[in-house]
């Protein structure tokens, strides 16, 4: 890839990162006495616009949906390589596939769920149940139908999830190696390795058999599955001291201790999170230019609207600064 085809694109991401909200701005959301005052806050930032097309304040995520949105068609428009595009959107896109594997089956309506990252897509989608191949028999398309035969040989929607999920990951692995973007296949990596681990924990919790959580680990992390199973039958807290020393192992250690503490995986999701934007933080700072500086504001940027709905919801229902505090993930500014 040509990396001097971002120098342009890495300027004006830069300037958009100046935009970003920091500590002290979520400070003052969470702190505020109640809804009003932390919209009244929210308004004197980047998310002014946004909010003034809501009616009421309770409507707040409206304008967060609309923002993210905008934010993706902003970064759309400016980015020079299709594939880091994809890499980009295909979670949507994924996302889109679960919904149309669902009407299918359920035989209902879901257009308010589909994502509109990826709306352009939606007829497309609906037509691959009736033809069986697409039009273009493109990879996407064939994960829908791969996918819908997965529920019509099992009758069981979880191993849609399984299935999806899987595809999804190995086309942004194979995309980034494809790229040389190393810091990006890192980051997917990361993820794959704390998405297996959390699923671990979801199959010991909900004392399911072995084979389920076989069927459910994804290729392509830096822990091996085969080794993640063969802790099946030993303590979680095993399966974390293993890997006490590996680059997530910290993470792991504090997901963990939320998760026993809450006996939620809220907090396990939380210090995943805040790994992959260290990672990124850590990394792309320091670079004058290149394509991992917009994959890195992406990743910012929906972190931030993912804690200004935990903030907001927070003041809605009325919950503790502290409780709301906790919850919140790293901050890329």
């Amino acid at each position: 890839m040509n990396r001097e085809l971002f120098i342009q694109p890495s300027v004006r991401i830069r300037n958009l990162e100046k935009k970003l909200l920091t500590k002290s701005q979520f400070e003052r959301l969470y702190e505020a006495d109640d809804l009003q005052d932390s919209i009244r806050h929210l308004n004197e930032t980047v998310y002014s616009e946004d909010l003034a097309k809501i009616d009421r304040v309770e409507n707040f995520e409206v304008a967060l949906s609309n923002s993210l949105n905008k934010t993706y068609n902003e970064v759309l428009a400016l980015c020079p390589v299709k594939e880091l595009v994809d890499i980009l959107t295909y979670r949507f896109a994924f996302h889109n596939i679960k919904v149309a594997v669902k009407e299918k089956i359920l035989q209902e309506d879901f257009e308010h769920i589909y994502s509109k990252v990826h709306y352009e897509d939606l007829d497309n989608l609906r037509k691959q149940f009736e033809t069986e191949k697409g039009e273009k028999g493109t990879w996407y398309e064939d994960t829908v139908i791969q996918a819908y035969k997965t529920f019509e040989e099992t009758k069981d929607p979880e191993k849609i999830e399984f299935f999806i999920d899987k595809r999804y990951f190995e086309k942004v692995l194979e995309i980034s190696k494809k790229l040389e973007l190393d810091l990006v296949e890192e980051y997917f990596r990361a993820m794959i390795d704390f998405v297996n681990i959390r699923t671990f924990i979801r199959c010991k919790r909900q004392e399911q058999d072995i084979s389920v959580l076989k069927e459910a680990l994804i290729q392509g992390g830096y822990i091996d599955i085969d080794d993640i199973s063969s802790y099946f039958y030993k303590e979680i807290q095993d399966l974390v001291d293993a890997y006490k020393n590996s680059k997530i192992g910290k993470s792991l250690f504090l997901g963990l201790k939320g998760y026993n503490e809450t006996g939620r995986l809220l907090l396990f999701e939380k210090y995943m999170e805040n790994y992959l934007t260290n990672l990124l933080k850590e990394r792309v700072k320091r670079m004058p230019y290149g394509p991992e500086i917009i994959f890195a504001y992406v990743h910012a940027k929906e972190i931030e609207i993912k804690n200004l709905r935990i903030a907001l919801v927070g003041r809605a229902n009325g919950l503790s600064p502290d409780f709301i505090k906790e919850r919140l993930r790293e901050t890329y500014v």
